[in-house]
């Protein structure tokens, strides 16, 4: 859902993070394809991604798993704010 968000919300940044190096090549083609500035691919998974300084705000997946494991993969990159 990241790169629609990314193209229906531009003024979003946002982070797309898959572990799967073919379709985080596909949508760094895509990124390039449509200008899409304001958006980061991470070829990693959610477990390993580093924090960024401010957290992510909301945190969407796709096929990943059960909300308790989605939540348990990505509590890292979470704030007290943060939305699933």
């Amino acid at each position: 859902p990241g790169i629609v968000l990314a193209i229906a919300k531009p003024e979003l940044h946002v982070t797309l993070v898959d572990s799967a190096a073919k379709r985080s090549d596909f949508m760094q083609h895509v990124k390039a394809q449509l200008n899409l500035k304001q958006l980061t691919i991470i070829n990693a998974r959610a477990e390993n991604v580093p924090k960024s300084k401010a957290g992510y705000t909301s945190i969407t997946w796709r096929a990943l798993g059960t909300l308790t494991d989605v939540i348990q993969s990505t509590w890292q990159l979470a704030t007290e704010h943060t939305h699933w």
